[in-house]
């Protein structure tokens, strides 16, 4: 086995110059694979990644970080040409994967921010098979600065004959609505210049699935929506005052817990207190080569989430985010869910009394095996004047078996009051919206790769589509630019933006 390994590190070591000064961190297994790390003390971000299969040896990953000061700039260095980033790439493949070199066949090529990104897949059809060939990524010195080799799989046959597209799509539009809500836009991943809240009209459903041959939707129409919810009343019983004091308001224990750190940024402070007995973080072992201590060294903080209690407060209201327990919870109570959501309701009351206000609870769906679980969660749906934040949902976790609190997992008040204060008002309906967004609706056949107990392999769909640019991506980096939403003031289109790594 050591020999084994031996030949292995000799690999790793081989496949791009590891300098002199270079020490190797990282040497240990991973799931099925092997895993090698080296890095630059003085540059710790500066590292080269190795992963092989532990079975064959045969190279998996490759990531080869680079100098935060030696960082260049979009102006001071040229992005390689298609051209020559493939031929750069094809030699890499040739070398590494001689086996499986003609199987991928289906080539994609991307300018990313001074590199490019060259992906291989394996097709039928002409049309690429998710998860399957590799990527890679070739700098501006004609370096593989990133690859990953997904692997090779049973090629699907082409479907004797297909569903009329036509009638897939009339199935979309006619089950299509336009769904009011408030969104939160990034101008990283969409076509705005900055970080805002706008007033939207939202497709729903906007992810679907159809199977080619058939022209059926695989799901059924419920898959795609969001649980219904409703609005939730005061607890039955008030509960008791509580001090502004972080400790009392989450009930810790001052006899078994011991505040060991608290972390202060712009936003918010972090509280985290450790059982006593665990309260002091274990001593490194010298020369540990192993995945673990790898992120121990990465991650100090690590050890601090493991028998612990963790609070985040907003520093601008004082209101808690966040809370997270994590230590043995022994007790001899059996509450049932209804009794679990007063205990949550209660706690909401302390937390954030205002809750009747913006808070809609998700119905839930009975476990199917009936057993009782050990908690019960919580999820409710924020509303600002009768308008849906898209995404923003608080989280509760009761135990069952002692009524505590486990997790709270909250939302900022300030965001809450300052778009409460915006008084949004749509300023077209929600037909005028939905034909907006039609005119750039269309449909697209694609593999699906679907492992499930009536289906395992690749499955050809249509699956709908608002791309600009109709040429099929990689799942890998993300999606294309495409309508994502209307604004539901201007009425203006408000696309996604391409995500490049």
């Amino acid at each position: 086995m050591e020999h084994r390994y031996d030949k292995f590190r000799e690999k790793a070591s081989s496949i791009v110059p590891i300098p002199e000064n270079y020490h190797l961190l990282v040497e240990d297994n991973v799931a099925d694979e092997r895993f090698f790390i080296w890095e630059d003390p003085q540059h710790p971000e500066a590292d080269i990644k190795v992963t092989l299969d532990l079975q064959t040896g045969a190279l998996m990953k490759l990531l080869v970080g680079e100098k935060q000061d030696n960082a260049h700039t979009d102006t001071d260095c040229a992005t390689p040409s298609a051209g020559q980033a493939k031929r750069t790439a094809d030699e890499f493949i040739k070398q590494y994967l001689p086996d499986l070199r003609g199987e991928y066949t289906w080539v994609y090529i991307e300018a990313g921010r001074r590199h490019m990104h060259i992906s291989y897949r394996q097709e039928t059809g002409g049309l690429p098979l998710p998860f399957t060939g590799c990527d890679c990524i070739v700098d501006s010195g004609g370096n593989i600065t990133d690859f990953e080799h997904y692997g090779r799989k049973n090629k699907p046959a082409w479907p004797a004959s297909i569903a009329d597209v036509k009638t897939v799509k009339q199935q979309i539009v006619g089950d299509l609505r336009m769904k009011l809500c408030i969104v939160r836009l990034y101008p990283s991943m969409h076509e705005v210049e900055d970080l805002e809240y706008r007033l939207v009209y939202e497709p729903a459903p906007c992810f679907r699935s159809f199977n080619a041959v058939t022209g059926r939707d695989l799901f059924g129409p419920d898959h795609y929506w969001m649980p219904h919810s409703h609005p939730v009343p005061p607890p039955q019983t008030v509960p008791e005052q509580q001090d502004n004091n972080i400790e009392e308001l989450i009930g810790i224990d001052p006899h078994l817990f011991v505040l060991v750190r608290e972390q202060e940024d712009e936003k918010s402070i972090r509280y985290v207190w450790k059982e006593k007995e665990h309260a002091h973080q274990p001593a490194a072992i010298a020369e540990d080569r192993s995945f673990k201590a790898y992120w121990r060294k990465k991650l100090p903080g690590i050890w601090l989430l493991g028998n612990s209690i963790v609070a985040v407060v907003e520093k601008s209201t004082g209101r808690l985010r966040q809370l997270y327990k994590d230590y043995a919870c022994a007790g001899n109570l059996a509450l049932s869910r209804d009794e679990c959501l007063e205990k949550a309701l209660h706690f909401l009351q302390r937390v954030f009394p205002e809750y009747p206000h913006y808070l809609r609870l998700q119905e839930n769906e009975e476990p199917e095996d009936g057993q009782r679980p050990d908690r019960e969660f919580f999820a409710f749906d924020i509303y600002v004047n009768g308008i849906p934040i898209h995404l923003e949902t608080v989280r509760v976790g009761v135990h069952t078996a002692t009524g505590e609190i486990g997790i709270y997992s909250g939302v900022s008040f300030e965001m809450i009051s300052m778009l409460a204060g915006r008084n949004f008002q749509p300023g077209i309906t929600e037909q005028e919206a939905l034909k907006l967004y039609l005119g750039h609706l269309d449909v697209e056949l694609v593999w699906l790769e679907r492992k499930e107990e009536d289906f395992c392999g690749y499955q050809l769909i249509y699956r709908p589509t608002t791309s600009a640019d109709r040429t099929v991506s990689t799942p890998e980096y993300g999606e294309r630019r495409g309508v994502q939403y209307i604004d539901a003031c201007s009425g203006k289109l408000i696309w996604s933006g391409v995500v490049k790594k």
